[in-house]
């Protein structure tokens, strides 16, 4: 477990030191190591006194021998290598306070405490900490401290643990002005101690001299000086305002939460001060390791304190600097908190439960404020981590860019001119006196060392270049491709000439001389290692080939290449032999052996944080075998724990309890349908359906062959189908309205086969419970892109079949009829998105942890080994034929994931649904899926073989294994930038936290009896109102922005193509901002074509011409008036009657666009028989439509027939425009969204009495006896 914390801490901040950092010395490097330290160590000039000089208020004697030492060894003075080893002085503290987890915490929540301190070590939340290398400082402050205090009051004096303890207390003097605080802290406790008599006097007195006089001496020699005096607080409010800010620490502006964050420190420190005054009534002493963590949080406090009066001017946010203190603080109070929920036992028995040791009521209030504590933390670390990947580390990694630009170019041309903002000390003139300190020059690192001189013997095809800082605009770029700008005081040599690419040649330089250093480092651009592209070293004398610069790795046009430097004499040349590649290159700068080191650690740190990750997760679960106690609580899903038959009664209850989540998800669904979607076909749906689908099928009746065309990634055969069905069906017209109904009855029926396997599977109770959170993530409208899209029944797909091909897989024996249909579903899946079938993966791993499963006498074909071999073959071929063809989209390269870091960040932002800007949620929302995956997937290797699983946990273990490999999947194909996720998938991601629902059921149900009660509270109650939360407040942000802002785009992409269907204006439509197909072009020919044109939906439709009602001017009575169609709309006012021509009978609907006062008393809007004159129906919109359009419908005639319009009453006026033909399919999917929200009341009404019905069963005893599970 150590290594594995050290691998992620140290993974992380050397992978944010590569993206961030810099070799270069700064600020305070030049006066503390420059002058006090090199200086005086090559000119001999009173070194140790020097070494022990101040620095501002503070000795940094080891910050000062540890940098001095690493310079010497290495030969160059540099920053990279000096964070590199600071960031194993951070691990070192991080592991140091895990050891004393390990004493502190039960076994069962140090997984919480690992991940806690891998966190707030790991994470880049100290900018100035991590890329500066002169504040091991701090580091050094906080080891030594916790050695002291770790050891020194509980080791018999003279006994090697007091001496390591006493020594560290003595060596931290000379890493900061405020190291005796950690012998001021010691004292403190052992003298507590001995006055409630927890220990001797005559044992304690060593202790109290030795930490007494380092007090009394660090007191003593404590310096102030006077240009730091305005920084000091100076009056209580700016001491107490100083105070809260740092404790509030990382959040920001929030300074109520100071206090709360620190509670598990201040909470265990009462109670250890309180226990301890009771040993004099014969009471127990606290634990040893309860002081550690007592006084490691005092002394961490009295830094803050001595922290907010010396910089508590004005009330003033901590320095970056300090979050080293600060982060240890808060991974005190981690262990404090973990212990005050569940200490580790004294004994050698392990405690079963957190209530064991302090009831079962108190453990569940602990740990609900534990989990309350550690949300705010995690919305703290979110915060400071947003905002240091926003702001400062950016900034820094401008500023060091600047400023080893601005530094070189002096070194180069010795003009102090150069030295222009930014610069790494405070003024150009102090830093020019720096630069010459003896010693300092020759020891300067890559970055900004002059580089190796060149003289070329031989340039045919290479330009050189040389800028400054300094060059005007444009700078030149000579050899260098237009997009690649050049490097500053460094000179370049480059291939691309005014010919572009076409220029080749050869470039050699004079002979070199083998440099001191073991490496050489040039700057490269262009396609280095490709073919006809390279450069070599060769033998100056016989021209061997002595070595070869590899492709550069890292980001930007200009990347870093490294070379060992030859023994002999050596010439440099570079080849350019290909007309379509290029090649540019810098002089070479050496490098040293431990520099190259440590650019070679930074640069593959994230492969060791895997690593790390991994080895932890291996090293928990062999803790949970190690530790499986013989009266923890028995695995849940044995294959005798079946769920009770059900009496007739109880059944029909829970068939109306399933329709009813049915029509909840759906009406509501269909009510955002109704009031933000539109009928009109909306991006892909052009391209996909209208192009490749449509137009072939009614042009030459082609089917299947683009069904099974590849879109991007996918294979979206099943949504083409439909849609396919869905025009034929509406009498060949192209509704989205309608696709999005049925969409939406697709995800009603997903949402209803849930809450129909949780009734079937789970106790009454927990079943109501799950079926609640169903419709909870499932009805509101927050992945809004598939309500309102009918192009996006592809999810909906996708999660119901693989649902299908999981139950009917792992739930029947293979061969059976169930096991089969559970195939198909699977190769079904695998047509429905291209990730479909990544099924198999978790249908291959369940299937193969069976096969280590004891073989049930009762079932054997299901669990017998047979059954899961045949299981896996199928899902390998399955999943060997998706993998073979499956489509490739190279347009999508763009939005890859370019780092395991960025697919990190974009995964956890998915897996926090609803709320894909808070991914520490993440591990919340996903805790009780991982807990019961984790005993499922171990059971098979556990000694009891009792410990089977069920095939209601492997169902929901299962399902959780395929969402999360969708979420790597997407993270993958989609998180380049780290943007956040698409909010068309959130769906998919719905399904994981019902799976989690039905994983915190399960394993409620399995609790053992003295935690079932509170436990189960705590932890069911706590994750309830997260998800409730997290839903509200998307559901919330969803209506007030998303919705509507999506509803004004789809009125101006109906009112765009509307416009160019009449005008034909290509020039006006590509003007246009707001179109629905981004390709203009593309969208352009898809309308001019006459097969599609013939399909629009009614909104943008061509209406049926209606002579004599083009616009004669009358609309200009009505400015609010907008036409739809240009001359396609009339008014009549108070007198007037207004008659049409006779129209042709026809089937369907009319749509007709009515203003004024249209169906009011004094006005007439009718379709009459032509022939008759018997009035067929009256036109009127379902409310008074005033000055603006309504939509009015009315049914085809069945006869020849006529419009009539008339206003009798004066003041009275009514607008209509010609009639636009609608489908009945569209014209009831209309009528059907209209009511929804009627529909959806009702529904939750029923839903509700559903509920009540179910859960009066438990008190009706409608239950049976057991019955096997199929």
């Amino acid at each position: 477990m150590v290594g594995a914390l050290l691998a992620i801490i140290l993974g992380l901040n050397w992978a944010a030191y590569d993206r961030y950092g810099s070799d270069m010395p700064n600020w305070d490097q030049w006066d503390a190591e420059g002058v006090h330290a090199i200086g005086p160590w090559f000119s001999g000039d009173h070194f140790v006194r020097n070494l022990f000089a101040a620095h501002n208020e503070h000795r940094v004697i080891l910050t000062k021998a540890q940098n001095l030492a690493l310079t010497l060894v290495n030969g160059q003075w540099d920053a990279r290598l000096q964070s590199v080893v600071n960031a194993l002085l951070h691990a070192g503290i991080a592991v140091g306070l895990w050891l004393l987890a390990r004493r502190a915490i039960a076994p069962r929540l140090q997984p919480f405490a690992f991940a806690g301190l891998a966190l707030l070590f790991g994470l880049p939340l100290s900018d100035q900490n991590l890329l500066s290398g002169f504040h091991s400082q701090q580091y050094w402050l906080i080891g030594l401290s916790l050695i002291a205090i770790a050891l020194l009051p509980f080791s018999r004096p003279a006994s090697r643990r007091w001496w390591a303890g006493l020594a560290a207390a003595i060596l931290v003097l000379g890493s900061m002005g405020s190291g005796y605080l950690a012998a001021t802290t010691v004292f403190g406790v052992v003298l507590w101690r001995a006055l409630c008599r927890e220990t001797s006097f005559r044992s304690a007195w060593p202790t109290l001299l030795v930490t007494g006089l380092i007090t009394a001496f660090g007191e003593a020699t404590r310096i102030t000086v006077d240009y730091h005096a305005s920084l000091v607080a100076t009056n209580a409010r700016d001491f107490v305002v100083t105070l809260l800010r740092n404790l509030e620490w990382p959040l920001h502006e929030q300074d109520w939460a100071g206090p709360f964050l620190w509670t598990p420190w201040l909470v265990l420190t009462l109670l250890t001060l309180v226990r301890s005054l009771r040993v004099r009534a014969g009471r127990p002493a606290p634990a040893a390791i309860t002081w550690a963590i007592v006084a490691l949080g005092g002394w961490a406090f009295g830094q803050v304190l001595a922290t907010a009066y010396a910089r508590g001017a004005g009330g003033a946010y901590p320095a970056s600097r300090y979050a080293g203190t600060l982060i240890f603080g808060l991974g005190v109070n981690v262990l404090a908190a973990l212990h005050l929920v569940w200490p580790r036992p004294a004994g050698p028995a392990l405690a079963t439960s957190p209530a064991a040791h302090v009831g079962a009521w108190r453990s569940a209030l602990r740990i609900t404020v534990v989990v309350l504590w550690a949300l705010l933390l995690a919305a703290g670390l979110q915060w400071r981590l947003t905002y240091n990947l926003a702001d400062p580390l950016p900034h820094a990694k401008q500023y060091y860019a600047g400023g080893e630009a601005h530094l070189r170019s002096y070194l180069v041309t010795g003009d102090a001119a150069q030295l222009s903002d930014p610069i790494p000390y405070i003024t150009a003139e102090a830093l020019v006196e720096r630069l010459a300190v003896p010693g300092v020059r020759p020891l300067l690192p890559a970055s900004v060392r002059p580089a190796v001189p060149l003289e070329p013997a031989r340039a045919e095809g290479f330009t050189r270049n040389w800028v400054t800082p300094r060059t005007p605009a444009p700078r030149p770029g000579h050899g260098l491709a237009p997009d690649t700008p050049p490097l500053p005081a460094r000179v370049t040599w480059g291939s691309f000439s005014t010919a572009g690419l076409a220029g080749i040649g050869e470039w050699r330089s004079q002979p070199i001389a083998p440099s001191a250093h073991a490496w050489l480092r040039f700057d490269i651009a262009g396609q280095l290692g490709e073919p006809g592209v390279s450069l070599e070293l060769l033998d100056a004398a016989s021209g061997k080939l002595l070595a070869t610069v590899g492709p550069a790795s890292g980001t930007g046009p200009w990347r870093a290449a490294y070379v060992r430097v030859p023994a002999q004499p050596f010439v440099i040349v570079a080849h350019d032999r290909d007309a379509h590649r290029w090649l540019a290159f810098s002089a070479p700068v050496e490098v040293a052996t431990l520099s190259y080191l440590a650019v070679l650690v930074v640069r593959h740190a994230l492969w060791l944080t895997v690593i790390g990750v991994l080895a932890a997760i291996a090293a928990f679960i062999r803790l949970a075998r190690l530790h499986r106690s013989d009266a923890a609580p028995r695995m849940v899903g044995r294959d005798d724990d079946v769920p009770p038959a059900i009496s007739g009664p109880a059944r029909r209850r829970r068939t109306f309890l399933v329709v009813a989540v049915f029509f909840c998800v759906w009406c509501t669904k269909l009510a955002v349908i109704g009031r933000y979607g539109t009928d009109l076909p909306v991006w892909d749906q052009w391209a996909k359906e209208g192009e490749l689908c449509y137009a072939p099928w009614f042009e030459r009746h082609e089917f299947w062959a683009p069904l099974f065309l590849p879109h991007s990634e996918h294979r979206i055969a099943p949504t083409l189908a439909l849609n396919l069905g869905l025009l034929r069906l509406g009498a060949d017209q192209w509704d989205a309205r309608v696709q999005c109904a049925v969409s939406a009855a697709l995800h009603a029926l997903i949402a209803a086969g849930l809450a129909a396997w949780a009734l079937r599977r789970l106790p009454t109770g927990w079943a109501l419970a799950v079926v609640g959170t169903i419709v909870l993530v499932t009805a509101p409208p927050i992945a809004w892109e598939n309500v309102l899209l009918g192009f996006q029944s592809q999810f909906y797909f996708l999660i119901g079949f693989t649902l299908l091909a999981l139950g009917g897989v792992l739930g029947a024996p293979a061969g059976s009829w169930r096991w089969c249909g559970g195939v198909a579903a699977a190769v079904v899946a695998g047509v429905s998105m291209g990730s479909g079938l990544l099924v198999t993966a978790p249908i291959a791993l369940l299937a193969a942890l069976r096969l280590r499963q004891p073989t049930n006498a009762a079932r054997p074909r299901r669990l017998g080994r047979a059954s899961n071999l045949a299981t896996i073959a199928t899902a390998v071929v399955l999943a060997a034929i998706g993998w073979w063809f499956r489509p490739q989209a190279p347009w999508h390269t763009p939005l890859h994931a370019h780092s395991f870091a960025e697919a990190a960040v974009y995964a956890l932002r998915c897996l926090s649904w609803p709320l894909y800007g808070f991914p520490w949620l993440a591990p919340l929302l996903w805790l009780p899926w991982f807990v019961l995956a984790t005993r499922r997937l171990i059971s098979p290797f556990t000694r009891e073989p009792r410990h089977g699983a069920s095939v209601t946990a492997d169902l929901v273990v299962a399902g959780g294994l395929w969402v999360l490999a969708q979420v790597a999947a997407v993270s993958f194909a989609r998180g380049g930038g780290s943007s956040l996720p698409g909010i068309r998938y959130g769906d998919v991601f719905a399904v994981g936290v019902v799976l989690n629902a039905f994983a915190l059921a399960l394993l409620a149900r399995s609790a053992a009896p003295d935690t079932r009660r509170a436990s189960r509270f705590a932890l069911t109650t706590t994750w309830s109102i997260l998800v409730v939360a997290a839903v509200a407040v998307a559901t919330r942000s969803t209506f007030q922005t998303e919705l509507p802002q999506r509803a004004a785009d789809h009125r101006d992409y109906v009112h765009n193509v509307r416009m160019f269907l009449r005008t034909d204006d290509q020039e006006a439509f590509a003007r246009e901002p707001k179109l629905p197909f981004p390709h203009t072009d593309w969208l352009i020919r898809l309308l001019r074509n006459p097969t599609i044109r013939r399909i629009m939906p009614a909104s943008v439709r061509a209406p049926i011409e209606v002579p004599g009602l083009r616009n004669d001017g009358s609309l200009a009575a009505v400015p609010t008036l907008a036409t739809l169609w240009p001359d396609a709309a009339r008014v009549v006012t108070a007198g007037q009657t207004w008659r049409s021509p006779a129209l042709s009978a026809d089937h369907g609907w009319w749509k007709i666009e009515t203003a004024g006062d249209v169906g009011q008393s004094g006005t007439t809007f009718e379709l009459v028989s032509a022939r008759t004159g018997a009035l067929l129906a009256r036109i009127a919109p379902s409310k008074p439509a005033g000055a603006h359009w309504r939509a009015a419908y009315v049914r085809c005639p069945s006869e020849p027939a006529i419009l009539v319009a008339h206003v009798a009453t004066p003041a009275r006026w009514v607008g209509f425009s010609e009639p636009v033909w609608v489908s009945p399919l569209s014209y009831r999917t209309w009528r059907l969204t209209a009511h929804a929200p009627l529909l959806a009341g009702a529904s939750y009404i029923l839903f509700a009495g559903a509920l009540l019905l179910v859960a009066y069963q438990r008190r009706d005893g409608e239950t049976t006896a057991p019955k096997s599970v199929a």
